[in-house]
């Protein structure tokens, strides 16, 4: 059991089922724009759209950064990308982690 739901490409369809080549292309076509942005004009440039898809916004989350796990509330992220957290000793930069799914 997940603590959280599984995203499903079908629940997402109108009910066909997805032509999973159809998906990867659209997926490389979109992706791609948003890399060429980021490459030409710096991560700033998208910075807006990312934090309003950004999950976990608001909460607080984990991280396995290359110093040990840091807990704390996910507020921002910094013009160069990185991840920032309120935490119990004050605000934190991680620039490298992996964010930890929810404790139970």
């Amino acid at each position: 059991g997940l603590d959280y739901p599984v995203a499903r490409l079908l629940d997402l369809s109108s009910g066909a089922v997805p032509d999973p080549l159809a998906v990867v292309e659209t997926l490389d076509t979109c992706l791609a724009a948003w890399v060429r942005i980021w490459r030409d004009e710096g991560f700033a440039a998208i910075r807006e759209q990312w934090l309003q898809k950004a999950a976990g916004l608001g909460r607080t989350i984990r991280v396995n950064a290359p110093t040990g796990v840091i807990e704390g509330v996910f507020v921002d992220l910094d013009l160069s990308g990185a991840l920032i957290l309120e935490c119990d000793d004050g605000r934190r930069t991680i620039a490298a982690g992996a964010v930890l799914p929810p404790s139970a």
